[in-house]
């Protein structure tokens, strides 16, 4: 699409091609010029006699063959002048798996709304979880299962897709886990959930409890956490590390193939119940200063960082032949 990213939905790629569309190409000289692709959201065709601009929000860990192969075909290739990327991980990610030049790559991180923080709840220490389910929410239900502290909550949030979480979808022991815990009050699922909603979750909520199994690019979820004084617990898989600045708790180590999730699934729901519970008795004692956190997050992915990489982007976009 000349001048214009075309991407679904309201959050993620959707909501960043969204802003982009309304906020930035219009101050450009020669991206609004070009022919500009999301993938994922291939709308868009290759078009030879434009500049082809390419913005990619998936690893290649898990990248379906519908997307995967815009990165072989060589009636393809050739004519992308660029690809945008969400992080070092993401460029690295995709350079060596396909073997693209790392120049042909650029970064543009992603820029959300911070989060105006609120006083948090001080009797119940809330656990946040605002993923698909596919991204370690069966590890999360039985970490937390086995916290036995009467004033820990848990709090799934969905996302819109149709991934979304729900009991139904769960394999049968996390399904068991899921329903004791919504019968016994330890857990709110606020499926279908407004963006005021979302956001008055973030604010009551302690620690966002991500057990994460899926290599991610940059995680928005994360920096609304962290901008909303949420502390993290995740894991070190893609941009997580990167994403969270050193601020985060990151458990090493941690499995991406299917098979090696499930091979050392009980390793993980050890290390992960073992630091949602440090991370709980942190944040009683009072030794949790989310402020620095705050300021990191909602500086680097600020708008006005976005709009500096988008108008670099738009001068190398003109320099080019």
């Amino acid at each position: 699409m000349i001048g214009n990213f075309s991407a679904i939905g309201n959050r993620g790629t959707g909501a960043m091609a969204d802003y982009v569309n309304e906020n930035i190409l219009s101050k450009t000289k020669f991206l609004k010029d070009c022919n500009l692709i999301v993938l994922p959201g291939t709308e868009a065709k290759i078009r030879k006699y434009a500049k082809n601009i390419v913005w990619v929000h998936v690893p290649f860990y898990r990248m379906p063959y519908s997307l995967s192969k815009h990165f072989v075909d060589l009636d393809i290739l050739p004519f992308v002048d660029m690809f945008l990327v969400q992080s070092e991980f993401h460029k690295k990610d995709l350079s060596e798996n396909f073997g693209i030049d790392e120049n042909k790559f650029y970064i543009v991180n992603n820029q959300f709304n911070p989060v105006k923080t609120k006083e948090k709840p001080k009797d119940v220490i809330n656990f946040m979880y605002t993923s698909q389910i596919s991204r370690g929410l069966d590890v999360l239900l039985k970490a937390f299962d086995r916290l036995k502290d009467k004033d820990l909550h848990l709090i799934l949030h969905c996302c819109e897709c149709d991934e979304c979480m729900n009991g139904e979808t769960l394999a049968r022991e996390a399904k068991l886990i899921y329903d004791k815990l919504m019968a016994n009050n330890k857990m709110t699922n606020l499926q279908y959930s407004s963006r005021e909603d979302y956001i008055e979750t973030l604010n009551r909520s302690h620690i966002y409890a991500y057990p994460c199994t899926f290599e991610e690019t940059a995680c928005i979820g994360v920096m609304e956490a962290m901008s909303a004084g949420v502390k993290i617990v995740t894991t070190d898989l893609g941009a997580l590390p990167e994403t969270t600045g050193g601020f985060a708790k990151i458990i090493k180590d941690c499995p991406i193939t299917v098979d090696d999730v499930i091979d050392n699934e009980e390793k993980m729901i050890k290390i992960f119940a073992k630091e949602m519970k440090k991370a709980a008795k942190e944040i009683r004692k009072n030794k949790f200063d989310p402020k620095p956190q705050i300021e990191y997050i909602n500086n680097r992915f600020s708008r006005e960082n976005a709009m500096n990489q988008w108008m670099e982007l738009d001068r190398i976009i003109g320099e080019m032949p």
